[in-house]
């Protein structure tokens, strides 16, 4: 049984392959199997706080609290893990949006 997350991640797959496809010039296509598989792996990779802050350009301590919130999804292993795709979610879900009431 998939949880969500798991088919949250096939489908942004499932996209990406149809969108790179869609884009994909004649040689490229050959190299299908290679594109398709280094997004796979860029997809697949998990940010600390410290990385997500420095990208997002807010503190450490605010990136948590958006984590806290909900906003944004994160993994706890030993330490806290945002994966890459639920970064760009949140940038793209996020544009327009106004975090004072949560950032303080």
């Amino acid at each position: 049984m998939m949880n969500n997350f798991d088919v949250f991640l096939t489908q942004q797959i499932e996209n990406e392959v149809k969108r790179q496809l869609a884009e994909a010039k004649p040689k490229e296509i050959v190299k299908e199997t290679t594109i398709v598989k280094e997004n796979l792996e860029d997809s697949l990779k998990c940010y600390t706080v410290k990385e997500v802050s420095k990208f997002i350009g807010i503190g450490e301590s605010d990136v948590r609290k958006l984590i806290t919130s909900g906003e944004l999804k994160a993994i706890k292993f030993r330490t806290i893990k945002v994966p890459a795709i639920e970064l760009y979610r949140f940038l793209q879900d996020s544009t327009g949006k106004d975090f004072t009431d949560i950032l303080g």
